[in-house]
């Protein structure tokens, strides 16, 4: 503790002593202090941390095992081109489009916006 740390120390101290307040000074140093074993770098490969309780209320844990193989996604979108990168070899050809105004055989972008 430097000096005027401890002045400052001494004052605080007088000053709750008149409020009826107990201050006890320890002087310590990091010699006082040992080391947790996990911090001197024991490691048990074989135990696993437990998740928080809010990843294991939304099954989180079961999607992380999950590619996603043999899932269909849809989605309303004013245009989807069926040569976009993300869909060209992911979409459902046989029954997987449908476009109601001019039944177009192939997902295709007509608006401004869309993949």
């Amino acid at each position: 503790v430097q000096q005027h740390d401890r002045r400052l120390l001494d004052d605080l101290t007088q000053h709750l002593a008149k409020a009826s307040t107990v201050v006890e000074y320890i002087d310590l140093s990091a010699d006082d202090f040992t080391v947790p074993e996990v911090l001197k770098g024991s490691f048990d490969n074989q135990v696993a941390a437990k998740n928080e309780w809010d990843v294991e209320a939304i099954g989180a844990p079961e999607v992380w095992y999950s590619t996603g193989k043999g899932t269909v996604v849809g989605s309303i979108d004013p245009g989807a081109l069926h040569t976009h990168e993300a869909i060209k070899h992911n979409w459902l050809s046989e029954l997987g489009w449908l476009d109601l105004y001019d039944w177009p055989a192939l997902p295709r972008v007509t608006s401004s916006y869309g993949s």
